[in-house]
């Protein structure tokens, strides 16, 4: 028993897949995205922080909310991708 590290977009598209029907929303957990660069004024651009989370949203059909966390950067409303809804968490803010 080890760990495995596979292709999130495919292993999330085949779930999802085996889900239609069975539930009434999906919702995914993930740790990814990419650091977050900051403006001279210290200020994040929190979509180009996002732009993993928002590339993995727009490849998974039928994929209703994405929680993301990696990028430390919060928003502060969800981010509406296709028919999906990014929300992360902040740095330090649970």
């Amino acid at each position: 028993m080890g760990i495995e590290a596979r292709d999130e977009i495919k292993w999330l598209q085949r779930y999802i897949d085996e889900l239609k029907g069975k539930v009434d929303l999906t919702v995914a957990l993930i740790h990814e995205g990419t650091p977050a660069r900051q403006s001279s004024m210290g200020n994040t651009d929190v979509r180009r922080a996002l732009d993993k989370d928002i590339q993995t949203a727009s490849q998974v059909k039928g994929l209703d909310i994405l929680i993301t966390g990696h990028a430390h950067v919060g928003t502060p409303e969800p981010i509406k991708v296709g028919n999906t809804l990014i929300l992360s968490n902040g740095q330090r803010r649970y």
